[in-house]
């Protein structure tokens, strides 16, 4: 007997540490904070939610300020000391030029537009970014924005006027822009599906009479209502 018996203490030892260490564990899990949150890098970026609102803000007198990657939809004005890069309502330009990331874009322009090719895609890019350009530094622009954040690109969108003319029915109805990118109820209350309609004339008139884009493809674009 006397044989066995440090075995058997000593077994009975091992099962009361596990014991007292599963039991340490289990108590120090109950009263650790819990953090739900997931890490910094999974996180997803954070929006300037301070500029965006629910209520409209009118800016007037803006101007044209001198960008890089000014163009055709997508512009940075000077309004009241402080510049902002505006993003149009309802219009997309199509490309200025090629990157390594804009190639599916590009393809999805041209065929919007008919069936362009990528180089006559591009060509109407910069022939949209001209034109805007050269009507706002005519001015005076009027800005209608409620701060609303375009991804995290530093842009927010915007309804942008130039005397009585709102840009984006301007590029739409002179074949530079297709209807396509986010649309809002405007701040007079005009519903969205009513501008829609809208654009949408405007675009079958700028068809028929092949303007912009409309006289190099063949006249149909993929979608509805056109």
């Amino acid at each position: 007997m006397p044989r066995f018996s440090r075995p058997q203490n000593t077994w009975q030892l091992v099962v009361l540490v596990i014991a007292v260490v599963a039991t340490l564990v289990a108590r120090f899990n109950r009263q650790a904070p819990s953090d739900n949150r997931p890490a910094r890098d999974q996180r997803p970026p954070a929006s300037d939610s301070r500029r965006s609102s629910s209520t409209w803000e009118v800016l007037q007198n803006c101007a044209l300020a001198e960008d890089r990657t000014n163009d055709g939809d997508s512009f940075a004005l000077r309004c009241g000391g402080k510049t902002h890069t505006f993003r149009l309502y309802f219009a997309d330009c199509p490309e200025k030029y090629r990157h390594q990331y804009n190639g599916e874009r590009l393809a999805d322009q041209g065929a919007y537009f008919g069936g362009l090719n990528e180089e006559q895609t591009i060509a109407i890019g910069v022939q949209a970014k001209d034109f805007a350009l050269d009507l706002l530094a005519k001015g005076p622009v009027t800005v209608e924005t409620r701060w609303e954040e375009v991804y995290d690109s530093g842009r927010v969108y915007a309804f942008v006027r130039v005397g009585n003319q709102d840009l984006a029915e301007a590029l739409i109805s002179r074949g530079l822009a297709r209807i396509h990118t986010k649309g809002v109820t405007r701040m007079d209350g005009t519903p969205e599906r009513t501008q829609k309609d809208r654009l949408y004339q405007l675009e079958r008139e700028a068809k028929a009479q092949k303007r912009g884009a409309w006289a190099a493809g063949r006249g149909k674009s993929p979608g509805k209502g056109r």
